[in-house]
């Protein structure tokens, strides 16, 4: 009798233990890329939801997984992947399930919680999640959601220069499976666990000696210069649509920026993609005035537009493009979005068919520069970005 309800009890304590866990990592993941990127999150949720899964049948620890991160995909994506109940839960599913499959792998392989694991098997995890990153890199959704980019620390992200982003979500996601090595071999003492913990240790602290050494060593003895950023107007939203602004609302804005950018002393003005909602009968003025701008205030303006096409000239598809105004007011390149986000934008917009966008512009103290740009998603194509050629 006595035993049967100390086991009952120690099940409860255990059930417990392991949904205050599961809940920590539903809310790490949360808040985890998407709306609320917090980077130190992308090291909780992995471990949190591998100690869920290795500590419960298969079928239900992997499907309470599966809809949590379905739900908080969902969640933390709605409205910045596009408009429409439908396409947020198609998005919330193409940004979960990629994600889900490396712990339906190390759950298969590794088995419960509690074996002894061998150091091999933590690279199970890690492995997986950086195979799927690099599969994602041919599709047109490659580093949304991805773990390397929720990382803002430069330290770490030098990586990159050696293994690509890869390397990143690597070591990130090792984290979590040495984490569950040594939870598996802790019975108390740290002599178990010594040699899984020092292992990671020291491969971390590699890493960090690499990407500190290459900023500290890096030369800057090239010119530098100075940007603004901005994301242009702010709208209101009416119903299912935002307000429309009139040609001179938008350019009072534009040199409201443009004025405070250059008390900063800024060189650049760079606007958001979008920045800038016009109809087509209106961008002959706007141009003009980012023109008259750019040379009022002595800098390079990099604006972005959505022009609605109200005259049918473009069988009613809007642009999204970007102008790029030299100091002297003059046009060096008017660039249009290559790469359109599937569903979302294609249909609705004119696809660009020209090489990324990369001039060589005489700055105001007669430094020339390189600018090259990107509209959004043509990020997401690293044979676009790679192109160096210049025009």
């Amino acid at each position: 009798m006595v035993d049967t309800k100390v086991r009952k009890e120690m099940g409860m304590q255990k059930r417990k233990s392991d949904d205050l866990i599961l809940l920590a990592g539903a809310v790490a993941y949360t808040f985890f890329s998407g709306r609320w990127n917090v980077p130190v999150m992308a090291w909780i949720w992995p471990f949190c939801f591998l100690f869920f899964a290795r500590g419960h049948r298969p079928a239900k620890g992997l499907l309470t997984l599966l809809a949590i991160m379905l739900a908080a995909s969902f969640l933390k994506w709605y409205g910045i992947i596009g408009e429409g109940l439908v396409i947020n839960l198609i998005g919330a599913v193409m940004l979960a399930l990629p994600y889900f499959v490396p712990f339906v792998i190390d759950r298969l392989v590794c088995g419960d919680r509690g074996k002894h694991q061998a150091i091999a098997t933590s690279l199970i995890l890690p492995f997986a999640f950086a195979s799927v990153d690099f599969l994602m890199s041919f599709l047109s959704t490659s580093m949304v959601g991805a773990v390397s980019s929720t990382q803002t620390d430069v330290v770490i992200r030098q990586l990159a220069s050696l293994v690509g982003s890869y390397g990143i979500t690597f070591v990130v996601i090792w984290f979590s499976s040495i984490g569950m090595v040594i939870v598996d071999r802790w019975d108390g003492s740290f002599k178990p666990v010594r040699q899984p913990f020092c292992i990671y240790a020291g491969v971390l602290l590699a890493v960090m000696l690499f990407g500190g050494m290459r900023l500290a060593l890096a030369p800057y003895t090239v010119p530098t210069l100075k940007i603004a950023l901005t994301t242009g107007p702010k709208l209101e939203r009416i119903g299912d649509e935002y307000e429309t602004l009139s040609v001179g609302e938008n350019i009072a804005s534009l040199k409201k920026s443009a004025q405070t950018a250059a008390g900063g002393k800024a060189d650049i003005l760079l606007f958001c993609e979008e920045a800038f909602s016009i109809n087509d009968g209106d961008e002959g003025q706007m141009t003009e005035a980012v023109k008259s701008i750019a040379r009022e205030n002595n800098m390079c303006i990099l604006s972005g537009f959505d022009v609605e096409d109200t005259n049918n000239s473009n069988n009613g598809l809007n642009d999204n493009k970007e102008y790029l105004v030299n100091p002297k007011g003059e046009i060096e390149r008017c660039y249009y979005k290559k790469n359109l986000i599937f569903i979302i934008e294609q249909g609705d917009y004119v696809q660009g068919s020209e090489k990324m966008p990369n001039k060589t512009v005489t700055m105001p103290d007669g430094t020339k520069t390189k600018i090259a740009s990107a509209i959004c998603f043509d990020a997401d194509y690293p044979g676009q970005v790679r192109d160096r050629s210049e025009e």
